[in-house]
């Protein structure tokens, strides 16, 4: 009898590493979401701080894209300032930022940023005007 006793034992532990094992295996995957999605942020910031692209026909859109992930970045625990300095750190930006389009950015989300609910946000991902008229980029 003592032999099936040491193997009612084992199912369970087994039972609970592998529910372990699952757990790790979510969170991690949890993980590379959101730095994904982190890192799909900071590159549509760092595309609107091409003042190449600000002055474009699309130059808006950009616009409303790089406040929807300054949005979505905050909501991950990340300021504005963080976001817009690690935006300008990455190798795919082509040309390097000026002061000027970071500035630009730092205004457009100190004045609409009360406003930006996730609705709102949706709105601006999609690179839809808002409810609110973001003024244009002027070098």
């Amino acid at each position: 009898m003592a032999p099936f006793l040491c193997l009612a034992q084992v199912v369970p532990v087994q039972a609970n590493l592998d529910a372990q094992a699952q757990r790790r295996i979510q969170e991690q995957s949890e993980r590379v979401r959101r730095q994904r999605q982190i890192d799909a942020n900071l590159e549509k910031i760092a595309t609107a701080l091409s003042s190449k692209n600000l002055t474009s026909p699309e130059g808006p859109v950009f616009t409303r894209r790089a406040l929807a992930a300054l949005f979505d970045l905050q909501s991950e625990g990340w300021s504005p300032e963080k976001s817009l300095q690690e935006a300008t750190r990455l190798p795919s930006t082509a040309e390097t930022p000026k002061a000027t389009s970071s500035a630009y950015l730092t205004k457009c989300w100190q004045e609409f940023s009360p406003s930006i609910t996730p609705t709102v946000a949706a709105t601006l991902r999609a690179g839809s005007s808002p409810a609110f008229s973001i003024p244009p980029y002027v070098p």
